[in-house]
Parts: structure tokens; C-alpha cells; sequence
């Protein structure tokens, strides 16, 4: 959205400096265009703005600004405001305030070359204002979105990922897998009666079952490792980078680690665990289905156990 504007914006202002014969005005307008262009199609492509982007941007913003106060005053004062304004639309906060502060120093100074300084003053003080409300205005929004992302992606009682992430996570494992062939194992994981302890415990234990549980499962993890609670007792541990006897290794590990949580005095927490590597090829619901086929066989073989392909870890062989 921000480069059909910066398009429809900039280009006749571009088209009147060729007319005019102000070339160097015109090539930094068609700069600033091509930089907004690159900007928008990388971010709606791959989410991200590579930093060369910046690199042709702000150098272009900084000579545009140079040459319309060589101009006239007025005509460098007026686009000293959209050039504040951009920075937040191209960058982080924190970049922006940093760019922001770059464009205020350098537009104050030039207009203090051309202008009486009472002008002067007039001009940094609005600036100054247009300057902090951007800051203060971009600070709420980022906030905001950063909480809103927190509400969509997590799960409201144990702080772990949801469904959302979920799908999202292992659509990028599979394009690893497919492209690196970079091995993931997917942990399919329940808690063993569950429904008893919500019946006998009342339903304030059983949520304060499952948070010990989430803290357990994160403790025994590696940081690149993701949780996503399914909902209920219900959970999908996705280990990145490991083979299927290395995630066993880890299932084993978590599983006794569960056993060994005290929440309830004289209750014992089990949970089954069923394990699937990821195939090459293999869609995400046949990854799914798979690691969910071996938590059921983890069931009808007696709970509190893994299980791997038809590689069975019981509770007694501890």
C-alpha cells in the first residue's frame, strides 16, 4: 500500500524535475519510488525488508532533502514532514527513531541556511512535535500488535504455542525438510486419565496440573524446540533438527521428568507419548496422523509410555 502511494506521490513530482531539468532531483524521486517498490514487495513476499532496501533509501532521502532546500526553504521544509513520517512506515521503532533523528539534525540545519531564525525555531518546533508523536504513536502500535500476535499464537493458561503456530511451524519444518532435508520429529503427547483428576481434584488442580506440566516440558527442551498445547491434555512437541532415536532419547527423558512432577500430594502425572520422524515427501497431516497412530498405540499398551514405529518403552523398563 505504502509504494502505490509513494507511486502515485512521487512520480509526477518526478516527471515535472525531468521536464524542468532538475535531474538530480529527478533520479533521487525515481530512487525513493524503486526503494518503496522493493520495500513493499519484499515485505508482502517474505516478511521481511532486507537491509539493502535501507541502504538506497536513506541515502536517496538525505539528498532529496539536501537538494529541495538548495531550492527553496519553504519546498525543503514541506517534505522534511513526509520524510519523518516514512521511517516508521520502513523500519522498526527503534530504527526509525534513529532515522527520524538524522532527518530532523540535517533539515534544521539546512533551513537555518536559508531562513531568519525565528523561522527557524518555528520549524524545529513542529518538526520536533511531528517527530515525537510519530515515536509515540508507532511505540502504541507496536505494542499493541505484539500483544494481539501473543493473543492469536499462544494458549491462555500454559503460555505455550496454540493450533495457529502449530500448522505454522510444521509447514516450515516440511520446506526444510524438502529443501535441506533437515530431519524433525513430531512428539504427540497426553496426559494419562486426565479427566480423573479434574473430577476428584476439581478443575483449579487440573489447570494447575497442566502449567507444572508446560514449565517441565519447556525445562527439559532445548530452546529451538516448540510446544504447542492442542487443547485439553492434549500436546505436540516439535524437535528440530533430530532423528527419531534421538527423539526418543528426549521422550523418555520427559516422560519420567513428568512422573517425577509433585502437584497434587499422592498423585502421581503419567503421560503416553507417540513419535514420528518426518518423511521426505510426506504431507502434514500424514506427519500428524502418524504421530497420533503411535500416542494411541501408547494407550492400549498400558499408558506412561513412548512409543516409535514398533519400538516400545514401557513403564516398568525404567
Amino acid at each position: 500500500m505504502l509504494a502505490l502511494v509513494a507511486l502515485l506521490l512521487l512520480l509526477p513530482f518526478a516527471i515535472l524535475n525531468a521536464v524542468q531539468e532538475q535531474v538530480g532531483q529527478a533520479v533521487i524521486d525515481l530512487l525513493l519510488i524503486i526503494g518503496f517498490g522493493l520495500n513493499g514487495w519484499f515485505h508482502y513476499v517474505r516478511r521481511a525488508t532486507p537491509g539493502v532496501v535501507f541502504i538506497l533509501m536513506l541515502p536517496s532521502m538525505a539528498l532529496g532533502l539536501t537538494l529541495a532546500f538548495g531550492n527553496s526553504p519553504a519546498y525543503g521544509a514541506f517534505w522534511s514532514y513526509p520524510a519523518a513520517i516514512c521511517a516508521y512506515f520502513l523500519m522498526s521503532v527503534r530504527w526509525a527513531l534513529v532515522t527520524n533523528a538524522a532527518i530532523y539534525g540535517l533539515a534544521v540545519f539546512l533551513f537555518s541556511s536559508h531562513a531568519e531564525p525565528a523561522l527557524v525555531v518555528r520549524f524545529a518546533a513542529t518538526l520536533l512535535a511531528v517527530s515525537l508523536a510519530l515515536v509515540t504513536g508507532a511505540r502504541m502500535i507496536e505494542i499493541s500488535f505484539s500483544d494481539l500476535n501473543r493473543l492469536a499464537t499462544t494458549d491462555p493458561l500454559t503460555g505455550l504455542f496454540n493450533r495457529t503456530m502449530f500448522t505454522e511451524l510444521l509447514s516450515d519444518a516440511i520446506k526444510l525438510k524438502d529443501r535441506s532435508n533437515l530431519d524433525s520429529t513430531l512428539l504427540a503427547l497426553d496426559l494419562d486419565h486426565f479427566k480423573k483428576v479434574n473430577d476428584r481434584y476439581g478443575h483449579s488442580a487440573g489447570d494447575g496440573v497442566l502449567i507444572a506440566l508446560a514449565r517441565v516440558i519447556k525445562a527439559t527442551l532445548r530452546s529451538n524446540d516448540h510446544v504447542f498445547r492442542m487443547g485439553g491434555e492434549e500436546f505436540f512437541i516439535l524437535l528440530s533438527g533430530t532423528t527419531r532415536e534421538q527423539a526418543w532419547h528426549v521422550a523418555e527423558k520427559l516422560r519420567l521428568n513428568i512422573r517425577g512432577m509433585e502437584v497434587i500430594p499422592g498423585h502421581t502425572v503419567t503421560a503416553s507419548i507417540g513419535i514420528a520422524q518426518l518423511d521426505a515427501g510426506e504431507t502434514m497431516d500424514e506427519w500428524i496422523g502418524r504421530a497420533d497412530r503411535h500416542l494411541y498405540q501408547a494407550k492400549t499398551r498400558g499408558r506412561d509410555c513412548t512409543v516409535v514405529l514398533t519400538r516400545v518403552v514401557l513403564r516398568d523398563s525404567e
